[in-house]
């Protein structure tokens, strides 16, 4: 973009569109020295733009010529015309904002000097790196090689192990080796492209590392979980076992301690069957069924009237500590 420039006192000042109308001259005393100079600053930035067009003229060859090289001469070559044209593009004079075209700007002009300035100094710079590459020896290139097929025929050993260990220890002591794996790919030199063979580069260790990675911490993970749900099973296994027990054993001391009751050889079969049966007492009652969830008490002068209520809505009535009535609500 051009450079806006303003009329000093001298001359009229323009606007966007122009200068203004003229006026006649009894209405304008001494415009016929400010026309002159009107007309000279028009004829300037007239040469100007020309200038700026040969200019942007010249950045499209250069363009053009970067884009058809192919050696590095060439473009070192267009890099001193780039010099040559900043020195140009730094003598010129800015000219009233619309005399010339946006893209013949000083600035402009720059903007795309700059542009292929970097575009032919990245080529140049790609160059010399794949000169440099090509010329080291041989032999060195062979060592670099040997060191990828190293880290990938350890990794094919640790692929196959994964495949055939049973146990977790065995996983584990995979996982220790790909550290040093990572290790060894992290110190590997690039070469370049073609020198070895392509399942040998960097990013194709690297991805089958990640693989076999991945692999065995899922196996480790999901050994884990089993050997944690099976020890859960034991677990459970072992404390039913100590709840039977509990159970014989609490059922063996209660046959005793009933055995040893001096009650009716039927009353202790239904006790230890937990039945209740009309004739039984409270004691017995009690011993069969356990505590009421709540007792109804009714004494009279001559009886003593109790409701014992269990769950399920069932009634036990006793008459003087005597079961007397069952009741079951259905």
């Amino acid at each position: 973009m051009c450079a806006k420039i303003y009329a000093t006192s001298s001359a009229p000042r323009l606007a966007r569109h122009g200068p203004r109308p003229r006026r006649r001259r009894h209405d304008a005393p001494g415009l016929g020295s400010a026309a002159s100079g009107l007309q000279t600053s028009t004829e300037g930035d007239a040469a100007e733009c020309g200038k700026q067009g040969a200019i942007a003229e010249s950045l499209g060859t250069i363009e053009s010529a970067y884009a058809a090289a192919k050696r590095t001469e060439q473009r070192a070559s267009l890099l001193a015309q780039v010099v040559d044209i900043a020195q140009r593009i730094s003598e010129l004079q800015p000219v009233l904002y619309g005399s010339c075209p946006d893209d013949l700007g000083i600035t402009a002009l720059s903007a795309r000097l700059k542009r292929v300035n970097a575009a032919i100094n990245q080529a140049v710079e790609t160059d010399r790196r794949r000169q440099e590459a090509e010329a080291t020896p041989r032999q060195e290139k062979i060592e670099e090689c040997a060191k990828w097929s190293a880290v990938a025929t350890h990794l094919a050993t640790i692929e196959s192990a994964h495949a055939a260990a049973k146990s977790t220890e065995q996983q584990e002591s995979l996982l220790a080796q790909i550290v040093d794996i990572e290790k060894r790919i992290s110190e590997l030199e690039p070469v370049l492209y073609g020198n070895c063979p392509d399942d040998l580069g960097i990013a194709a260790l690297s991805g089958r590392l990640e693989r076999v990675q991945a692999e065995i911490k899922q196996t480790v993970a999901m050994e884990r979980r089993r050997q944690e749900a099976e020890a859960a099973r034991r677990r459970e296994e072992i404390d039913a076992a100590r709840r039977g027990q509990e159970i014989i054993a609490a059922t063996e001391r209660r046959r005793q301690e009933i055995s040893a009751k001096q009650w009716p050889e039927t009353i202790k079969q239904a006790v230890l069957a937990q039945r209740v049966q009309i004739g039984m007492t409270t004691e017995q009652v009690t011993a069969s069924w356990g505590r009421p969830q709540q007792v109804n008490e009714t004494i009279t002068s001559t009886t003593r009237h109790e409701q014992w209520v269990y769950p399920g809505s069932t009634y036990l009535d006793f008459t003087n500590g005597t079961l007397t009535t069952i009741q079951r609500s259905r």
